[in-house]
């Protein structure tokens, strides 16, 4: 079902994780990003954020810990999106542009464990998934063994620049400008436009596509029940 795949769910990580679920949840990842990021954000400081927690029915008792490791955050929402900043901006690229390396830096723990690979045991993981905030903790948020874990060799990198090019060949995402030999300084565009072909009407094989004209279905990415509509 939908709910098992969502953002938020602790189920399935990075070795049983749908490759188009996982597609999927990246594309969202950055349309929020680069075109839906609120205009009028806010930085919380968390001990603001802490007297709201408190206030709402989860069962939460380690207040302190988490106001020792982080200062600010963007949205009481328990949600991926509370501790994400708004993206850098860089002369010469306009709307639509992200910086591997900014996008990368703001992947939070909950979504990280799904589009990337790491080593077989990661200290601490299962406590911080199963907790509702510190799963959403960003990567540099984390003790320092959880970091060098999940950050090991920096496969990440390398696994996140796999993950545009996919976009890339679905005609989601274009390769832009690469600033230095690190692949992480590469910049992407986030399409506003997308066409897919209907072949529904094809003979159920699941390789072979049929020499044949295909009614065209085409989507602008105006909100993100657009992008949600474009993987049903």
């Amino acid at each position: 079902g939908q709910e098992s795949y969502s953002a938020q769910s602790t189920k399935h990580i990075n070795y049983n994780f749908p490759k188009f679920q996982k597609y999927r949840l990246f594309h969202e990842f950055l349309y929020y990003l680069v075109y839906n990021y609120p205009l009028d954000y806010q930085r919380i400081s968390i001990k603001n954020a802490i007297q709201i927690w408190k206030r709402s029915d989860q069962n939460i008792t380690d207040f302190d810990v988490i106001s020792e490791n982080i200062s600010t955050c963007y949205s009481t929402e328990l949600n991926w999106k509370m501790f994400v900043p708004p993206l850098n901006q860089y002369r010469g690229f306009d709307s639509g542009w992200a910086l591997l390396k900014d996008i990368i830096n703001r992947i939070p723990l909950i979504l990280y464990v799904k589009f990337t690979r790491f080593a077989a045991y990661v200290p601490d993981l299962d406590e911080y998934l199963n907790h509702p905030i510190k799963c959403n903790y960003l990567i540099h948020f984390l003790p320092t063994p959880m970091r060098i874990a999940l950050l090991q060799g920096r496969k990440h990198t390398s696994v996140i620049h796999e993950l545009c090019k996919r976009l890339c060949n679905l005609g989601l995402l274009q390769m832009g400008l690469q600033r230095t030999k690190e692949i992480d300084f590469t910049h992407y565009y986030l399409n506003r436009n997308a066409l897919l072909l209907d072949t529904t009407t094809n003979n159920g094989q699941y390789a072979l596509v049929e020499d044949k004209d295909y009614a065209k279905i085409t989507f602008r990415f105006d909100s993100p029940d657009i992008v949600t509509l474009f993987w049903q």
